[in-house]
């Protein structure tokens, strides 16, 4: 149950994240700089997506300790918290300042912030090993573990 207080504590700091942004987004200047630029998609992917995905596996895995009897492995799952999170941090983050110096409608970045568009693609590499353990998780749950329980001792 430890995980879920995890994934609901970054859940909340993904929330503090989406309301500084929105609040300088709420500045009528700022506003205006801002309006066609990838700032905008990157908060609203902070804001709305990033904290649904923390609220959903906090929920598959409070489902997971309620409605089984299986337990996740406590280091696994903080492994696999801790992928996403710095993941989905290296994501949005650089295309926040990204978005502040490149129109929304552009096909490409200037060469002068290629780095962030990299530092952005590695954060997209640890969400995809976050979310392929989290299916190793899953696996193991479903095929491979096992109880020890008195039912299933024999008698002699």
């Amino acid at each position: 149950m430890r995980i879920v207080y995890l994934w609901l504590g970054g859940l909340v700091f993904f929330a503090i994240c989406a309301g500084a942004t929105g609040y300088w987004q709420s500045k009528a200047i700022v506003d205006r700089a801002y309006y066609d630029s990838y700032y905008v998609v990157a908060y609203f992917r902070y804001a709305l997506s990033i904290c649904v995905i923390f609220a959903v596996f906090a929920a598959i895995y409070a489902a997971i300790h309620k409605w089984t009897i299986r337990t996740v492995p406590f280091w696994v799952a903080v492994m696999q918290f801790t992928l996403m999170f710095v993941g989905l941090n290296l994501i949005f983050l650089p295309q926040h300042l990204l978005g502040i110096t490149t129109p929304r409608r552009n096909i490409d970045y200037l060469d002068t912030l290629t780095f962030w568009g990299q530092v952005s693609g590695y954060g997209i590499l640890f969400s995809l090993i976050s979310l392929i353990l989290f299916a190793a998780i899953v696996l193991y749950l479903i095929f491979w573990w096992r109880e020890k329980s008195p039912f299933n001792s024999t008698f002699e």
